[in-house]
């Protein structure tokens, strides 16, 4: 197999690793823009028919992200199956993979250009690639990535700096050939997409391009003043510390490795980074060269899709726990009510009634726990939202006292949204009663409603938001506000900061609003108080009826 410097066509290392390699197939997907997660078809060689006919479908769609090519994607874990016949995820593949005489495969997940991309390799034996082959193919794969997306910029920008240092050394340069190699380096560095840095021994930055300026949030000036360690998360100081060690002894001429920038404005960038060490001809280190690609939304996604998945596996469980005790309570309350008919001893019946009571507090735990899970029955209709603000503000003024200053801002004429009132009403009295509990005294609360577009941007950023117009009601207080762990779990079952909380009151709000085919989401920062915004559906969107005014 030819070397990965020559490898510049991802059709032609498929095509490569069938001819030279003696595969049987070979393919490489990216992340599909329709579906996160799903896989999208960009190449094959060899015995491609076994990927299309009735599996042409399965590219791009959902079913595409669970199986080991979408696996491999998710985890950046490379996914062997040993045995297709036997081993396949879905039924279809099984059948296909014994029909074309496919015994084994590996998904090798990487990058191609800015997408993250797999490697999909298949042997017609089975058992065919033990954990040898499959770092020997995970190493082919990594050097066939470098070469194709950073290889040659990084070549170009060395060998422009190479003949520059021979201009002013030899003073045999002349000033067109001088013009020309800035010319390039201009091309190959200062143009070019990913952020890069040139920095010295010293992690001292001694050029930077536009878009690593852009990335935090910098100007060159700025950047060519400091050191790295400057714009550098503190807690990462260690990591670039061992990266430099490494580069410097010798062990490796290139690493890649996830760090943390810190931008101008305050937030935290999360990176992917290459860095290449530039070496004279005794292999004495003379300068190095990053280039970083910020995964920070990438990373927010994943993290939004894990907890989205945390959540659906507590609810159900939470759901099914509580249909089973709801069952047994019905027995209860019906023999209960016999009793209480039935026994003459006032003792007694007492104790009865005191059971039923006890009997109701339990039913109504297990209709939070059902609405907390998705799965209470729910009943959405055309509704004024603002009525529901103003009829929930006034079920909970007496409990907000005089300390609690109410701002109301209601936009009048919405559209009519699509929801259960009566759910919709739980919603807003525990978001009310959250920000009340938040305020110790002389607290400020907000109640907005507002007629608002999500658009694509946004929906890029929100894994269950589909772009479009929605109701927004908000709900701010003034109160101590949230840290980053405690807004991590807020929406998790049985999770409370408070002495006597349930833990339900959040998990409730977020199913009725899944549920009701709605969005929210939450801004708070420790002493800065807390912003609830939750998207309810329009009924002319989701029900046909009403209309946009």
């Amino acid at each position: 197999m030819r070397g990965s410097d020559d490898l510049v066509d991802p059709q032609l290392f498929c095509d490569e690793l069938v001819k030279e390699g003696g595969y049987a197939l070979a393919w490489i997907g990216v992340t599909s823009t329709r579906h996160i997660g799903a896989v999208d078809l960009v190449c094959a060689a060899g015995a491609t028919e076994y990927l299309y006919g009735d599996m042409a479908a399965w590219w791009g769609s959902k079913e595409s992200v669970w199986g080991p090519p979408g696996t491999a994607l998710r985890s950046g874990v490379s996914q062997v199956i040993g045995n297709l016949a036997e081993g396949a995820p879905d039924d279809p593949w099984r059948e296909r993979a014994a029909r074309f005489s496919l015994g084994s495969s590996v998904a090798i997940a990487d990058w191609l250009g800015t997408r993250r991309a797999v490697l999909n390799v298949y042997d017609r034996r089975v058992h065919a690639f033990p954990d040898t082959r499959v770092k020997g193919l995970e190493e082919l794969v990594r050097r066939v990535e470098f070469a194709i997306t950073y290889g040659r910029s990084l070549r170009q920008a060395q060998a422009a700096l190479a003949e520059s240092n021979l201009a002013m050394d030899a003073l045999k340069v002349t000033e067109h050939n001088l013009f020309q190699s800035e010319q390039r380096f201009r091309l190959a560095f200062e143009s070019n997409m990913s952020p890069m840095l040139f920095m010295d021994l010293d992690d001292q930055v001694t050029a930077v391009n536009d878009a690593f300026c852009r990335m935090i949030g910098r100007t060159r000036e700025e950047i060519l003043e400091i050191q790295l360690a400057s714009f550098t998360h503190p807690d990462d100081l260690d990591v670039v510390g061992d990266v430099n060690r490494r580069l410097e002894s010798g062990e490796t001429h290139q690493i890649r490795y996830v760090k943390r920038y810190l931008h101008k404005d305050g937030r935290v960038i999360i990176a992917e980074v290459s860095k290449y060490a530039a070496r004279d001809a005794e292999g004495t280190m003379l300068y190095s060269v990053s280039s970083s690609r910020d995964i920070t939304a990438e990373r927010a996604l994943t993290e939004q899709l894990v907890a989205s998945q945390r959540l659906e596996a507590f609810g159900t469980l939470a759901g099914g726990i509580a249909h089973d005790f709801n069952n047994l309570l019905l027995v209860m309350k019906g023999y209960t009510s016999i009793l209480i008919k039935e026994l003459k001893n006032e003792k007694m019946r007492d104790a009865a009634e005191r059971i039923d009571l006890v009997l109701d507090e339990a039913t109504t735990f297990t209709k939070q726990l059902l609405a907390s899970s998705r799965q209470q029955e729910i009943q959405p209709q055309a509704v004024d939202l603002n009525e529901i603000v103003r009829a929930g503000l006034n079920l909970m003024d007496p409990l907000l006292g005089e300390d609690v200053t109410v701002n109301l801002s209601l936009t009048e004429g919405l559209p009519l949204a699509w929801l259960d009132p009566s759910q919709t009403l739980q919603v807003l009295l525990n978001l009310i009663t959250n920000a009340r509990d938040a305020m110790p005294s002389n607290g400020r609360l907000s109640l907005c409603t507002d007629l608002v577009e999500l658009g694509e941007d946004y929906a890029a950023h929100h894994l269950d938001v589909e772009p479009g117009p929605f109701l927004l009601l908000e709900i701010a207080d003034s109160g101590v506000g949230m840290d980053e762990t405690t807004r991590a779990r807020m929406f998790e079952h049985f999770y409370t900061t408070k002495p006597q909380g349930t833990g339900l009151g959040l998990a409730t709000v977020y199913g009725i609003i899944k549920q009701s085919h709605g969005h929210i989401d939450v801004r708070s920062e420790p002493g800065n108080g807390t912003t609830f915004e939750v998207y309810f559906p329009l009924a002319k969107v989701h029900a046909g009826i009403g209309a946009i005014e």
